[in-house]
């Protein structure tokens, strides 16, 4: 997050990896694979209310359940 940008405070994560790259903004996750060269996107993931990671209207939880898909 950066308040510095156009996007002024707007989360977005980007994780390269050796086999890919994920893009997270909003509710929005995209997943490019390096050996097949295609994007997945993944939408409006479900949010359980009852999760300790609901800081940041819920961008940790979102983060952390991104990283474990990929992995």
């Amino acid at each position: 997050m950066c308040a510095f940008t156009q996007k002024v405070c707007d989360r977005e994560t980007h994780i390269m990896g050796t086999m890919g790259e994920l893009y997270l903004n909003d509710n929005v996750l995209k997943y490019f694979n390096f050996s097949t060269s295609e994007m997945e996107t993944f939408n409006n993931f479900p949010v359980p209310f009852n999760t300790r990671l609901s800081g940041h209207d819920y961008a940790d939880f979102y983060l952390m359940k991104a990283f474990i898909n990929a992995i």
